[in-house]
């Protein structure tokens, strides 16, 4: 049965009713389950004409959809779930690409689904901003703004939770609907967290200097903080929902002094909870502090302590890490003055066969947790010769050239190839085969 001559849907208890025939045409794990789904969708209120003109696009459109159980269970529950399903099957029927467009963003997955069911009007947004990139400081003056109206830590963690949500469809929206680059999609995660920790922290130290006030010094001087991305947020290559890696670090603290030592722990202790695990009021952030120098009570540190125990350690993993650090909020002139210090400690005169030895582990711990989750073939970034290859192949070549060449110490893998390229560390080729296989 073709699109056009799909009959009117009468109900699924009438023995005569041919409106679902159709779906015969589709390989559906449980096709009652989808006639049942469909038949929801008429019961909604929606005038028959609509919904008849729904089946005849969703004949079209179905056979783009990887999974079509999943498409017609989410866009069910988005059609119950809308304010006015009329008014959205109308707009299906006048602009077709609206439903090829939501379709596409509710199979991406579960978690994005539901989402954009739980806030069906979101949608209206998704199709206003077209999945285009935003520039970083529109995304932090945006959320600062919204923060810097409200008193309550409560209030502000929602917010926070509500802008990562309705960030992330926008995002998921532009690479599966208008085919943003993986590059591109990384960093504009990455930027939606760059938001969250810049408007964050400037609540927190808002919100304890106004209760508590700042901690008396003798020179006068205000508490400066900095927090560091490292790994993949550093790059400007997060993926989604992955954990940021974060440094939390001030000017200078006195552990002699209890007071100084409470105010900045406050810190940083509300500023995680600030942003929290995932609840039901949205989705929360998870921080990976484990590259902060190892502490059982701190969190934030000074830049001298900081900067004194990574130059005491021969740790490669972590100054492979700290090849992608980058200043993601606070104060830019105190992140970067930490960075300047650790940079020999960064970019050591030779590579020791310590330091090979532990990239070979770190190689062979990649390929075993590959080997567990069964992934090959499926996984772009653990299978072998994927993104975690060319990151660490990228990393260790930039550990090896970066003390004599400044200009390959980048933070992002995709412009670190070209600056290695540039600067002669490889050759085209080689650039070209590390580039397909980091972009695919």
């Amino acid at each position: 049965m073709d699109a056009e001559s799909i009959p009117p849907p009468r109900s699924l208890a009438d023995p005569s009713d041919q409106s679902f025939a159709w779906l015969a045409g589709f390989r559906f794990a449980d096709l009652s389950g989808a006639r049942e789904r469909l038949e929801a969708m008429g019961q909604s209120g929606v005038p028959a004409d609509l919904l008849q003109s729904l089946h005849r696009q969703l004949a079209i459109e179905l056979p783009r959809v990887g999974d079509v159980d999943a498409a017609i269970q989410s866009l069910g529950r988005f059609i119950v779930a809308s304010r006015s399903p009329t008014s959205l099957l109308a707009l299906f029927e006048r602009d077709a690409a609206s439903l090829r467009a939501l379709l596409q963003v509710l199979t991406v997955s579960g978690g994005l689904a539901d989402q954009l069911i739980a806030d069906p009007e979101s949608f209206d947004l998704l199709r206003a901003s077209d999945g285009q990139p935003a520039p970083r400081h529109f995304l932090v003056d945006e959320l600062t703004a919204e923060l810097s109206a409200l008193e309550r830590p409560e209030r502000a963690s929602l917010a926070i939770r509500k802008f990562i949500d309705r960030e992330t469809l926008r995002i998921a929206y532009g690479e599966f609907v208008r085919e943003m680059t993986p590059e591109l999609v990384g960093r504009q995660l990455a930027y939606v967290a760059d938001a969250v920790l810049e408007a964050g922290l400037a609540f927190v130290l808002r919100v304890l200097t106004d209760r508590e006030g700042l901690p008396d010094r003798i020179d006068g001087s205000t508490p400066q903080f900095a927090v560091l991305g490292l790994g993949a947020l550093g790059g400007e290559e997060l993926g989604y929902a992955m954990p940021l890696k974060l440094l939390l670090l001030c000017d200078q603290v006195d552990r002699a002094n209890a007071g100084h030592v409470a105010f900045y722990e406050a810190v940083a202790n509300d500023l995680l909870g600030l942003l929290g695990p995932q609840s039901d009021q949205g989705r929360g952030v998870q921080i990976d502090l484990s590259d902060q120098p190892t502490s059982a009570i701190a969190r934030v540190f000074g830049v001298e302590e900081a900067a004194t125990y990574y130059e005491g350690t021969n740790r490669v993993w972590q100054r492979m890490s700290f090849v992608k650090a980058r200043v993601v909020a606070g104060s830019q002139a105190l992140g970067s003055t930490f960075l300047q210090r650790v940079e020999p400690w960064i970019y050591r005169t030779y590579l020791s066969r310590t330091d090979l030895g532990e990239i070979r582990a770190l190689r062979l711990k990649l390929e075993r947790r590959a080997e567990l989750v069964d992934v090959a073939g499926d996984n772009v970034d653990d299978d072998p010769g994927g993104r975690r290859d060319v990151e660490l192949t990228v990393q260790f070549l930039q550990l090896l050239h970066g003390r004599d060449v400044a200009a390959v110490r980048c933070p992002n893998t995709h412009d670190a190839i070209i600056a290695l390229e540039r600067a002669g560390c490889i050759t085209h080729q080689e650039a070209t085969l590390l580039g397909e296989n980091y972009a695919r």
